[in-house]
């Protein structure tokens, strides 16, 4: 027992080293997933942020229906306009022109039709106006959504030409001493830098939309929307955002949730432990500890009372209550398993009498009638379950006279082989009064239909061979067809017409087939389970496999034939439980030598 305590406290050891070790891995994990994901997000953001500024802007400026005419003009004349920037005198020159052309609602109403009608100086004041608006609103969109840098370009060729630029705080544009750009202002176009703009210059993209790409090296994300083309050229507005701020935003609380996280994984594994211990680990210890007594000394009554102590108020509770019951009916599962056994093997001896009693129905003995020189016969019966449905049977109806009957029944097992044995034993019996195939089968069939309330039926193939003259008169009721070989030639199978097989309906008639054997022909009649055999493949054993082994060697005698047919469907079955009975004979007519 002491023994036992010093198992449990390793265990307990195992698990809490455990938790230690995993409660560790995690507060990395944690670590590396909250950074990875404060920097994911930031990127996201930013490029989020980006696209809709860049999206807002565009639809600002193509709310101006003649864009197309004040982007070539301001191109055209940007050394001679009057930039405005201040919001009074916008709003003069606006005012003077709507005195001009008081049906105007906005400017933005003003299309390229109504912009080339404009005398010079009316263009002039036009696109002044224009560009002081489109400043304001830039300025107005950068200060609320704060990005690094907000304009509008024209590229022409490799220049870039800057239409607009938004700005904010105390940044001032070139013509105030600040370093923003502003109208007219030119830089060289380096493609390669910003991979979605290379793209939408050079016409990849079929539609319109916003483009993003990001520069670790400038740690920035850059979204670029097209907002129209002229001629060869095209008016794009962009937006450069910082990620970097919001990533020192982000790292800081990550950190504190980081630290916090691990006080409180702490707390929780030291109060996890100690439940461990009181409510898992010593109940489980005191269970083994009875359960061990029991296995050394089978007593029952002692087991059930020390498991009626341990009450943790859990699962192991229920535990407890479950191997008291198990102890108790485990004596009486031993007292039932010695009757099981006993019971089996009496199932068992009463099985091999049975089969026993079934082999001891078919003849056995081959050659059966080694006096008779006009024939070799040889047949064989493997059940697929310890007795079978399948038999054979051959007898002599006088002198010169011989019958062969193979049968089949539905079904495998017990059922199969009763029925079996009483179909045989009518089909003989009923052939010794005499008569032909198709008469014997249908007494037997009128005597298995009696009483048959089970449907049971069995398949059957007869046939009375004339031994001097080698004549045959067949019936076959739903059996499978026979393979004949003619002397010198290879086994063939020899279609005849099916009947219903034996224990279906009463009062039927059966019809014959007359042919002849001539000396070194044989017959080959098998039941199903031949062709229907099949391997660990699925495949099946078939008639055409059968006629391939029949022909390797046509000319051997009975035994040698059934045997060799007998063991390529064992090997074919090889690795597989047998399917169904299997069941064979073969007849070789030689002639009547008879003196």
């Amino acid at each position: 027992m002491e023994d036992n305590n010093k198992k449990k406290t390793t265990i307990y050891k195992q698990v809490r080293r455990t938790l230690v070790i995993c409660l560790s891995v995690l507060q990395v994990i944690m670590f590396i997933a909250s950074i990875a994901i404060v920097f994911r997000l930031s990127i996201s953001a930013s490029m989020r942020h980006a696209s809709d500024l860049a999206t807002s802007s565009m639809v600002i400026m193509r709310r101006y229906q003649s864009i197309t005419s004040l982007v070539e003009y301001w191109y055209d004349n940007r050394n001679e306009m009057n930039l405005i920037y201040d919001s009074d005198m916008l709003n003069q020159t606006e005012a003077r022109f709507r005195q001009i052309h008081p049906e105007l609602i906005t400017l933005n109403d003003v299309t390229d039709e109504d912009f080339g009608r404009m005398s010079s100086d009316e263009q002039q004041m036009f696109a002044e106006l224009c560009y002081g608006r489109l400043c304001e609103t830039f300025e107005g969109l950068k200060r609320s959504f704060s990005p690094w840098f907000l304009f509008s370009f024209y590229i022409v060729d490799d220049k870039i030409y800057y239409l607009a630029t938004g700005i904010k705080g105390n940044e001032k544009r070139l013509s105030q001493g600040g370093d923003v750009y502003e109208l007219g202002e030119v830089t060289n176009y380096a493609p390669g830098i910003w991979p979605g703009l290379d793209k939408m210059r050079n016409g990849e993209y079929r539609e319109e939309g916003y483009y993003v790409d990001f520069d670790f090296s400038t740690s920035s994300a850059m979204a670029t929307k097209k907002v129209c083309d002229i001629g060869d050229n095209i008016v794009v507005v962009g937006v450069t955002e910082s990620f970097e701020y919001l990533l020192m935003e982000g790292l800081l609380p990550a950190v504190s949730m980081i630290i916090v996280n691990s006080i409180i994984l702490l707390a929780i594994w030291l109060w996890v432990m100690n439940i461990i211990k009181t409510k898992i680990v010593n109940p489980i210890s005191r269970e083994e500890h009875a359960i061990f007594g029991y296995m050394k000394d089978k007593d029952s009554a002692r087991t059930v009372s020390e498991l009626a102590l341990i009450r943790p108020g859990n699962e192991l509770e229920t535990l407890s209550d479950s191997f008291s019951s198990m102890v108790q009916e485990l004596d009486r599962y031993v007292e039932d398993i010695q009757k099981i056994t006993a019971e089996k093997e009496r199932i068992s001896a009463e099985l091999d009498l049975a089969r026993q009693i079934q082999a001891n129905m078919l003849p056995q003995v081959f050659p059966p009638y080694p006096d008779r020189t006009e024939f070799e016969l040889s047949a064989s019966m493997q059940p697929a379950k310890e007795v079978g449905g399948d038999f054979y049977d051959f007898f002599f109806t006088d002198d010169d006279h011989i019958m062969l009957v193979i049968g089949d029944v539905a079904g495998k097992g017990i059922p199969a082989a009763l029925f079996m044995a009483s179909a045989k034993n009518a089909i003989k019996n009923i052939a010794k009064f005499g008569g032909r195939p198709a008469e014997i089968l249908g007494r037997a069939n009128d005597a298995l239909c009696e009483g048959n309330e089970d449907s049971m039926f069995v398949t059957v193939w007869i046939a009375e061979i004339d031994l001097k003259s080698g004549h045959v008169i067949s019936c076959n009721a739903g059996h499978e067809y026979p393979l004949i070989r003619r002397a010198g030639a290879l086994y063939e199978e020899n279609l005849e017409k099916h009947d219903f097989a034996l224990g279906v309906m009463e009062d039927k008639s059966f019809k014959e087939k007359e042919w002849d054997l001539k000396p070194g022909d044989s017959v080959f009649v098998y039941s199903d389970g031949v062709p229907e055999a099949q391997n660990i493949n699925d495949e099946f054993f078939g008639i055409d496999r059968a006629l391939q082994v029949l022909n390797e060697d046509p000319d051997g005698s009975a035994d040698e034939i059934v045997n060799k047919v007998k063991t390529s469907v064992t090997e074919f079955e090889a690795g597989r439980d047998k399917f169904d009975d299997t069941t064979m004979l073969c007849f070789k007519y030689l002639g009547d030598n008879r003196i």
